[in-house]
């Protein structure tokens, strides 16, 4: 079990901030899990810490947007350069003097959660403020077809968790769901396998503070991975957006890049949207608009992260100023596959 089991003062109360943290692959569904979630079990009483790769935390605005505080962490990935930034945080969210809140941590899509889960059991501070109620890891069936997450973080995601929550069954081919669900088992023999449905309506559901994870043997938090292949940065554009211009921008790259183009995901404000939309792209799978509700004002038209590998930020940017120059320009036609190659 891990250090950070509960402790409870003489009249039986909780003497530590009840914690859930969420992990899972790149564009699992990790911030729709947490949105769907806390949207059902509304009003809940937390804080949270969100982590994202690149240069800025997209995730973070979106949880925002939704109306709940919480601290973005962005870097290489919560394991590795974001570490620091969310014992920081923790610290701070976790203080005595702060209101007694529940604290959730959606880790970055890279980390490896026994790291994770080890840096909070070896800090003494951690040990005496916080307890980890539930480890769900969002189990992606796509992200185990030979894509671009490391194999061997993708185990450890799995293997640390007390809940695997099944995401993207729907595009599971013959047997290939039961195939994915023992390799599942054999991982983690002790984990609650859950649909996605399931776990929205339990994971804040009453008395969700009191439940105890059983949690693997963690070392401490220094370990050896590095994502020295995988680069990460951020693309913004300020002048005017369409839902067109973005769709083709989307569909460009995911086309040419294919699995290369591990995850992208972004905000904009489209001209002719009286919301702002998200748009996700997925090794290589591009995913329909969705509209993003709450208060708030974009920082930029268009505000996007590119996770990948074989990547060049002036190319990306091409792509995009090749779709804005088509529909300026409707008698141009599509442009050529040739002229939107990024190698």
């Amino acid at each position: 079990m891990s250090s950070l089991e509960e402790r409870r003062d003489g009249g039986g109360r909780s003497e530590r901030r009840p914690v859930v943290l969420v992990t899972g692959p790149l564009g699992s569904g990790k911030t729709s899990l947490l949105r769907d979630a806390l949207d059902q079990a509304a009003p809940v009483d937390i804080d949270m810490v969100v982590g994202d790769i690149g240069e800025e935390s997209i995730d973070s605005d979106l949880f925002a947007r939704a109306g709940y505080v919480n601290v973005g962490i962005s870097g290489e990935c919560m394991c590795c350069s974001g570490l620091e930034g969310m014992m920081a945080a923790l610290t701070e969210l976790s203080h005595p003097h702060r209101p007694f809140r529940g604290i959730v941590i959606e880790a970055s899509g890279l980390a490896e959660s026994s790291a994770l889960i080890g840096a909070l059991g070896a800090d003494p501070v951690m040990s005496a403020r916080l307890a980890i109620r539930r480890v769900v890891a969002c189990a992606d069936l796509t992200s185990w077809r030979g894509t671009g997450m490391p194999q061997d973080i993708l185990r450890d995601q799995i293997r640390a968790a007390d809940t695997l929550v099944l995401t993207k069954t729907d595009l599971a081919v013959g047997a290939e769901r039961a195939r994915f669900e023992a390799r599942l088992s054999d991982l983690n023999p002790i984990a609650r396998i859950v649909e996605r449905d399931q776990s929205i309506r339990e994971l804040f559901a009453p008395g969700w503070q009191d439940r105890l994870a059983p949690l693997p043997e963690t070392a401490a938090a220094s370990h050896g991975h590095r994502h020295t292949d995988i680069a990460a940065f951020s693309l913004h554009h300020e002048g005017n957006i369409t839902s067109a211009v973005l769709g083709e921008w989307l569909f460009a790259l995911s086309t040419i890049l294919g699995q290369d183009l591990i995850r992208l995901k972004g905000i904009a404000v489209c001209r002719e949207r009286t919301t702002p939309v998200a748009f996700h792209v997925v090794n290589g799978v591009l995913f329909p608009l969705e509209p993003v509700t709450g208060a708030g004002t974009a920082t930029h038209p268009l505000t996007a992260t590119v996770i990948g590998r074989n990547l060049d930020r002036d190319a990306l940017r091409d792509t995009l100023d090749l779709a804005l120059a088509r529909h300026m320009e409707p008698s141009a036609g599509l442009p050529s596959i040739d002229a939107l190659s990024l190698s």
